[in-house]
């Protein structure tokens, strides 16, 4: 069933996603961080968008530019909505472009949402044909037992992160 397949991407990319953000965090910082919300190494944001970018924009693989384009404002809203529903709902605001020129209110910058779209690029050109042989690769009960013990860990991460969140 594809449902599986993409929840398998959601988690590839939310992991990679979440060492992205690391990397770029001890770069800046000179030791590790975890960037991710979650207490685990997801950072769901990116496994979502990514999984939007496949299921609609997938077709335009071989349009470079194209792609870059449908991504770059999908981004935005992502990390937007991202950032404004994390600071709603639990008072946190986990990213802040006010110091650089090209950003859009606090939570979007145009350099980082480029960033975003070319990185969606060159995962759906590079990326994604090794993510679906890999998927397809695995027997179907792997892959569906992997896909639910995942989601199961996620819920139960994003339930406990809450509860911090909300005692603070």
């Amino acid at each position: 069933m594809i449902i599986f397949d993409y929840i398998c991407y959601f988690f590839l990319y939310s992991f990679l996603g979440w060492c992205m953000e690391v990397v770029y965090a001890a770069v800046r910082k000179r030791k590790f961080v975890n960037r991710g919300l979650l207490n685990g190494c997801f950072c769901p944001v990116y496994g979502v968008s990514m999984v939007f970018f496949l299921i609609f924009f997938g077709g335009l693989q071989e349009q470079a530019l194209f792609l870059f384009l449908a991504c770059f404002p999908v981004a935005s809203v992502f990390e937007w909505g991202t950032g404004l529903l994390l600071e709603k709902l639990f008072g946190l605001k986990c990213w802040d472009y006010s110091e650089y020129r090209d950003h859009i209110g606090t939570y979007v910058c145009v350099r980082f949402s480029a960033a975003w779209a070319a990185g969606a690029v060159l995962c759906i050109w590079f990326l994604q044909p090794l993510a679906e042989s890999a998927v397809h690769w695995l027997p179907k009960f792997v892959e569906r037992g992997l896909a639910m013990l995942l989601l199961t860990v996620l819920f139960i991460d994003m339930l406990a992160t809450g509860a911090a969140l909300q005692k603070r």
